[in-house]
């Protein structure tokens, strides 16, 4: 067997070492690539949840100026005619 085919034993235990520590990197980052998935999938379900929630808000929202906007509008019929809202004739 050619060089570097051959078993870790017969290795330099320096780089056995730099083989061992190859090893655990990898295994920590493929853990942090199924946390990173994680997260991602958690914010996309946040993001689901929020678009929702500012949807329904909006709505509400038009519902509050629309039924503001008719009670200025029923305020103002109960006016006289000769008068403005603030009482200053005009």
């Amino acid at each position: 067997m050619g060089p570097g085919m051959g078993s870790l034993g017969g290795q330099s235990p320096a780089l056995v070492a730099r083989v061992n520590e190859k090893k655990a990197e990898l295994e920590n980052l493929k853990e942090l690539r199924d946390l990173s998935a994680a997260v991602a999938s958690q914010m996309e379900a946040l993001e689901q949840k929020l678009a929702t929630l500012s949807d329904g808000t909006e709505g509400r929202l038009g519902l509050d100026y629309l039924l503001l906007a008719l009670e200025v509008t029923d305020h103002r019929s109960k006016l006289s005619p000769w008068s403005s809202p603030t009482g200053i004739m005009c």
